[in-house]
């Protein structure tokens, strides 16, 4: 009996299909015994048409025999009717699957379509297994003899440690454990990723290299280690270029007291600035900044949920204007899913459902806005709306994040956009909470670098270095810029390294 149950238990069909099909076996089942009955009642050999003479003996056989082929047919008309009617219902079904299958996406690209058409037990039935193999055996008491009571203390006191022991429940092995649920294993795997991608990053690798096996192997930084806090203004600021060439070198490296001192990320992202704009000259350190922060996020130092922060996220996405600027329309899920440091494409349900109903905990940074191709059609929605606002629908990344940018997809969610200034003008139509102006390095800050970049060399050599770029303005100027600042460093190192501190005599102009 358990046998056939097991045989009659849905598997492959949804439950309504799958009762179509046993049904159809029944009527088939039915059908068979009454042409079965039917064909071994039968008289085949008593078959008379008797009445007619014999003039007319052929008509009236003929009729007769029609009379009696209809009575047999009547039957099969009933057969093909019923097989019309079913091969009509799996025909509805397989045309409704096809239409949701092409309208939603997300049908065919997550445990739906599992659930819902392939096997719907198999869930429950996995859950019961789980439950089952994970609940500790009861453990079993053993009867007492009435010879217990005589057994001395010490030997009683002995048994009732050896029961003890054997009483403690059996805990599962690693494979045995639960998994972890869809969205903390997303948030842990994304800080791993961010904490292996981020350690060294391209514009951390030295320009300098090496034949294999001949020379010094070449150190690349790791942005721990050479990271040094920019200076970072609100609004845009102002330059007075006024006086001698001495003074006009001087007006971008001007020290931190003189102009603000550096922030951190708390300082620039809170409750009431969640849309926020970052704004720097090329290589003033605007996407080391940003994977700065991600990187300080991966490891709980900033916008992690703690009693004095201002804000935490749950999630963060990095996300490149220049990596789609070749891709076609897509939906917010799809960008997530494709942006920096991703750990899944497409994106779990419950993670996609959490970022929907959660957008306050949702950390979206995009980078370079002036290198997108499309950045002068931002906008457009604002004035000719072509695509609705809601989160499955696909459309230009210019369109996506217009929309983000206004809340009009994830409102809540925290905005951080980064820019040259040559591409202000394509964003005027978004409303910024806050702006700031990345300005680099003030004078103080070019020493922390070149202390930070020849930490690992000679004493000799960390201190030759830093002589020779804070003695000249000319080079000084140009260290302001952390790009700058960290090729000059690499340069005068490898001259340092080549002709030795002490008898080298380091440029001093600019060409």
């Amino acid at each position: 009996m358990d046998n056939l149950k097991e045989l009659l238990k849905p598997k492959t069909f949804n439950t309504v299909s799958h009762a179509a099909v046993v049904i159809w076996i029944l009527i088939g089942v039915i059908f068979l015994g009454i042409f079965a009955y039917s064909e071994n009642s039968e008289s085949r050999y008593d078959f008379r048409c008797a009445g007619a003479k014999s003039e007319n003996i052929d008509l009236v056989r003929g009729r007769c025999f029609e009379l009696y082929e209809k009575r047999k047919n009547s039957w099969m008309r009933a057969v093909l009717v019923v097989n019309g009617i079913f091969l009509f219902g799996i025909l509805l079904e397989t045309v409704y699957i096809l239409l949701r299958a092409w309208k939603e996406d997300s049908f065919m690209k997550n445990s739906k379509f599992l659930k819902a058409h392939l096997n719907p037990f198999h869930a429950d039935s996995q859950n019961a297994t789980t439950s089952t193999r994970l609940r500790p055996e009861p453990p079993q008491q053993e009867e007492r003899t009435e010879q217990e009571t005589n057994v001395p203390q010490e030997l009683h006191q002995e048994e009732e440690s050896k029961e003890h022991e054997t009483n403690i429940p059996h805990l599962p092995s690693k494979p045995q454990q639960l998994q972890k649920p869809p969205l903390q294993k997303f948030i842990e795997d994304t800080k791993e990723i961010i904490k292996e991608e981020t350690n060294q990053t391209p514009q951390l690798r030295s320009p300098f290299s090496s034949t294999p096996g001949e020379g010094h192997r070449v150190k690349h930084l790791t942005l721990d280690q050479i990271y040094t806090k920019l200076v970072v203004v609100p609004d845009m600021a102002n330059y007075d270029f006024t006086g001698d060439r001495l003074e006009k070198l001087k007006v971008y490296t001007r020290s931190g007291g003189e102009n603000t001192t550096p922030r951190g990320p708390e300082d620039i992202l809170d409750h009431e600035n969640k849309n926020v704009l970052i704004v720097g000259r090329p290589g003033i350190g605007k996407t080391l900044c940003c994977t700065k922060l991600l990187r300080d996020w991966a490891f709980n130092k900033v916008f992690h949920e703690s009693p004095d922060s201002k804000i935490h996220f749950d999630a963060t996405f990095f996300i490149k204007f220049k990596a789609f600027n070749a891709a076609n329309d897509l939906s917010l899920r799809e960008l997530l899913s494709s942006s920096e440091h991703s750990p899944s494409h497409p994106m779990d349900d419950e993670v996609w459902k959490y970022v929907l109903d959660n957008p306050q905990r949702v950390l979206i940074i995009f980078d370079g806005i002036d290198e997108f191709k499309h950045n002068s059609k931002i906008g457009e929605e604002n004035f000719e709306p072509k695509f609705r606002n809601r989160a499955d629908e696909k459309m230009p990344l210019y369109a996506l994040y217009e929309k983000l940018a206004t809340g009009k997809l994830l409102n809540g969610a925290a905005v951080l956009t980064t820019t040259r200034p040559t591409a202000l003008s394509c964003i005027e139509c978004v409303s910024f909470d806050k702006i700031f102006e990345v300005l680099g390095f003030s004078s103080e800050q070019v020493k922390e670098y070149v202390t930070k970049f020849s930490a690992e060399e000679d004493k000799d050599a960390g201190e030759t270095l830093w002589r020779h770029i804070g003695g000249n303005r000319n080079i000084l100027s140009l260290c302001y810029i952390p790009a700058s600042c960290f090729i000059i460093c690499t340069t005068l190192l490898q001259m340092v390294k080549f002709y030795g501190s002490k008898s080298l005599s380091l440029p001093t102009n600019l060409t």
